[in-house]
């Protein structure tokens, strides 16, 4: 199942207010596209218009300073995997959630409000219920939002989705999952 993509704030906005009754949940990177394109775009073959070391524009921008090309390829391979899961996860939550993926390099204006675009998180998963925020406890400590991919299948991520959703539909803005993992932050 191709999930959508939000192309503006206005849009990402929209989206939380709208769905009312369901659950709005929102993957939110800055590493959506491959590092090849990133080291085209660095070694200056990307993009004939732009002068050398004139930063690129969109989803080939270079990485900010002081990051290398190792950690963007493996931020992007946990983007993938989790975009993955969630595109596995869509049909099961139909009926009571919808997903959504949002290029951070595009729409920054949340970067500040949820604390998105650090070097150090690959992506964050959060969760909206009636234009609330839900922080789920998962045990890592962030409550705000999952930042790590450490599931092994649908399965292992379906918890913390259903706690969301029942704290979000009796008014509670704070769930706790019967899943943990607390050997995340450890590994962090």
């Amino acid at each position: 199942m191709e999930l959508q993509r939000l192309e503006t704030a206005w849009d990402v906005d929209r989206h939380i207010v709208l769905n009312g009754e369901k659950l709005v949940i929102i993957r939110f990177s800055s590493f959506e596209h491959p590092p090849q394109e990133l080291l085209e775009t660095m070694i200056g073959g990307g993009d004939a218009k732009r002068t050398k070391g004139e930063p690129a524009d969109g989803p080939t921008a270079a990485p900010r300073r002081g990051s290398n090309l190792a950690a963007y390829s493996q931020h992007y391979t946990q983007t993938l995997r989790m975009d993955a899961l969630l595109a596995e996860l869509a049909p099961k939550v139909r009926k009571y959630a919808v997903i959504y993926l949002v290029d951070t390099n595009r729409v920054t204006e949340f970067h500040q409000l949820y604390e998105l675009g650090h070097e150090k998180d690959p992506f964050a998963v959060m969760f909206f219920y009636r234009n609330k925020h839900i922080r789920v406890e998962v045990g890592t400590g962030n409550n705000n939002k999952i930042n790590f991919y450490a599931f092994e299948g649908v399965d292992d991520f379906l918890p913390i989705v259903d706690a969301a959703y029942r704290a979000g539909k009796v008014g509670r803005t704070m769930a706790n999952s019967e899943k943990k993992f607390s050997t995340v932050s450890l590994v962090r």
